[in-house]
């Protein structure tokens, strides 16, 4: 459909509209960044054009901060707002998926380890860009099952396999 810069904010029982973000997109981040009154907006797509923006919220306003280090969508992400960590995602093109990371300081984005799966639409999950775990995920040339997660750690990426009884 149509790009728009919708916000919500959810207060534990509702959900209530929060101010536009600056850059309408979709298939941003997955998985937290932040809280409520310190988050971010990575990456995403606007129409078919792959984005490298960032975008940081106050609990009031966003601000355009520090780009990532690629063009992506559909990526995860974890952490806060001084200290977070992306990857995996999709790059434009046909089968173009990342397993790469990058780290966020609060200013800027460095690049980080590389993941074992390359894939889009991982859910993200840690409280600092020092650990964390990608989960799940698809690429070609069919899905990565939930099982397919890998934690990461600022020594790289260890694989885990979750089984269910």
């Amino acid at each position: 459909g149509t790009d728009t810069p919708v916000s919500a904010e959810y207060n534990g029982t509702a959900w209530t509209a929060g101010n536009p973000v600056i850059t309408a997109r979709r298939d941003v981040n997955k998985g937290p960044a932040g809280t409520q009154t310190a988050a971010l907006l990575i990456d995403g797509r606007v129409a078919t054009t792959h984005q490298s923006v960032t975008e940081e919220y106050d609990g009031t306003c966003w601000a355009t901060a520090g780009s990532t280090t690629a063009t992506m969508r559909g990526g995860m992400c974890f952490g806060i707002q001084t200290s977070a960590l992306a990857g995996f995602g999709h790059q434009g093109g046909q089968g173009n998926y990342s397993a790469a990371s990058q780290t966020y300081d609060g200013t800027s984005w460095t690049g980080g380890a590389t993941g074992n799966w390359a894939r889009e639409m991982p859910v993200g999950s840690g409280a600092t860009n020092t650990s964390g775990l990608a989960i799940g995920g698809a690429s070609p040339p069919g899905p990565i099952t939930p099982g397919a997660t890998e934690e990461y750690s600022t020594t790289g990426t260890v694989v885990k396999t979750i089984t269910t009884s």
